[in-house]
């Protein structure tokens, strides 16, 4: 996006945000330790989306048993000037799956389909492979079905331009197909494998996905607006779909149909009602104590017992400050969405964005949100300094502990910025990742230990810099573990390096 284009882009923008922003605290008086955090967030957030590719997104936070923070910003529809609100609409990609892991995980409760009997025990039809697969593999992505190929999008038959009428005419993009490997040996995610999980809820239910989905999980849940994305159908609320260029300008995405995919990547909703998903998971309630422990939330591992950090559908990790984490995002031309779960404070977050690839790091974006809420819950308190705050002196140093810069940080909302420093740029560039080259400063906070975050955003995504007493402590998690900090911080995180 050009200068001129950002300028009006962001033309007007505060005022849509006062007029159409909504946020719903859990309390409203100024004792709750998650009012101050609410505030920071959200003006945190308005600078985020009016300074980086991102045209609008939706943020909602979850405690217990209610939405304690729901706030919309930018734009739904940018030719007719709607702004987002938070009942739009947008795609929720490859969240859709948590959906589908809590179909399957209710028919296990109720006797009705076994975790671990071959999937042909229940689609008959599927043509038998060289190993039988289980449901149980497909749900953490260890059942050897493919995943996209270019023959998919190739010689008119792009599916993501076709209508398939029904799940058996989905299943024929992969169905004959062989298996990549033997079920439980390798790991290849795989929306397809979500395609199948279909056809079993179907066939042993008798209703279509999305009327059990809706009987059995959404309404119980009080959650009203989760719809499977048609694109020919007018549904109420839902957002456009935006996608930077090269050039920075931002056009219409290309248009898609999600007919062989609901369960994998194809449902429409809101932030708030992800966090609802989200609260199903840390107690009891609409699953039973032994589903969400051992069903759901199980780590799968390779007959090599190497673990794939991965229960039914969800991702599991865990966080250095904060304990174990549930989390899964979702990235398709147009949108961009996370939903996180912290069992242990039973906290949920979720982000909707209808711009491709905002942020690019859905879950460092959430995690960095995350850590601003527990730090307010774990305090009782939260102290934050948008406006008024001390610069910061940095020593940015190599692995070697040579000093190569210094360069003062003002940690003031929405001024300011940081040049990347060049092992930054050097190992993003190695790793294929999006070119980072400044590091704008959005504000920062206290931690209960006396430490100060500030938080950082780049067209990628938010990051959080870590100080202490002992500075070099700081930057060495930012700087030299680079690899596995960067990205985001939450561990037990292998995908990378599975095949």
């Amino acid at each position: 996006m050009t200068n001129d284009q950002r300028v009006n882009k962001n033309a007007g923008l505060n005022s849509s945000l006062i007029s159409s922003s909504n946020p719903c605290f859990a309390q409203s008086d100024n004792t709750s330790p998650f009012s101050s955090a609410a505030q920071f967030v959200t003006e945190l957030l308005n600078c985020y989306v009016q300074n980086e590719e991102v045209v609008g997104l939706t943020f909602a936070v979850a405690y217990k048993d209610k939405v304690v923070y729901s706030q919309a910003f930018g734009w739904a529809d940018l030719e007719n000037n709607s702004p987002v609100t938070i009942k739009t609409r947008f795609r929720f990609e490859s969240v859709s799956k948590l959906f589908m892991a809590a179909a399957i995980s209710k028919l296990s409760e109720e006797g009705q389909l076994d975790l671990d009997k071959p999937v042909r025990t229940y689609v008959p039809g599927f043509p038998e492979k060289r190993w039988p697969i289980t449901t149980r593999q497909i749900a953490a992505h260890m059942g050897g079905i493919r995943g996209y190929q270019t023959k998919d999008f190739i010689d008119g038959q792009d599916i993501h331009q076709q209508k398939f009428a029904t799940t058996e005419e989905s299943l024929t993009i992969f169905a004959n197909d062989s298996l990549l490997f033997e079920p439980g040996t390798g790991y290849q995610y795989s929306t397809f494998g979500f395609t199948l999980l279909t056809a079993v809820v179907e066939n042993i239910t008798g209703q279509a996905y999305e009327a059990y989905l809706k009987k059995e999980i959404l309404l119980p849940l009080g959650i009203e607006s989760v719809i499977p994305d048609r694109q020919e159908e007018i549904i109420p609320n839902r957002g456009r779909f935006y996608e930077p260029t090269k050039e920075r300008n931002i056009e219409n995405a290309s248009p898609i149909r999600s007919d062989f995919k609901f369960a994998g990547g194809g449902l429409l909703g809101t932030a708030e009602d992800l966090t609802r998903l989200g609260l199903a998971h840390v107690k009891p309630g609409l699953f039973q104590a032994n589903t969400l422990e051992e069903d759901l939330f199980v780590e799968q591992t390779r007959k090599n017992g190497r673990s794939v950090n991965i229960g039914l559908a969800w991702r599991i990790g865990i966080d250095e400050e904060f304990g174990k984490v549930y989390h899964h995002s979702g990235a398709l031309p147009g949108a961009r969405s996370v939903l996180m779960v912290w069992p242990e404070y039973e906290l949920t977050i979720a982000a909707t964005s209808n711009t491709t690839n905002a942020p690019y790091y859905a879950e460092q974006f959430a995690q960095t949100l995350s850590h601003v809420f527990m730090t307010a819950l774990k305090a009782d308190s939260f102290s934050y300094n948008l406006q008024d705050s001390k610069d910061y002196k940095l020593n940015f140093s190599d692995e070697a502990g040579e000093n190569f810069s210094t360069m003062t940080l003002s940690p003031y909302v929405c001024s300011g910025s940081l040049e990347a420093p060049p092992l930054i740029v050097q190992e993003l560039e190695k790793r294929g990742f999006p070119k980072v080259e400044l590091l704008k400063v959005m504000g920062n906070y206290q931690n209960s230990d006396g430490s100060t975050s500030v938080i950082l955003s780049s067209d990628i995504g938010l990051h959080r810099l870590q100080f202490t007493s002992d500075m070099r402590k700081g930057l060495s998690g930012f700087i030299v573990e680079l690899v596995n900090k960067f990205e985001w911080e939450i561990t037990k995180h292998q995908f990378e390096e599975i095949k």
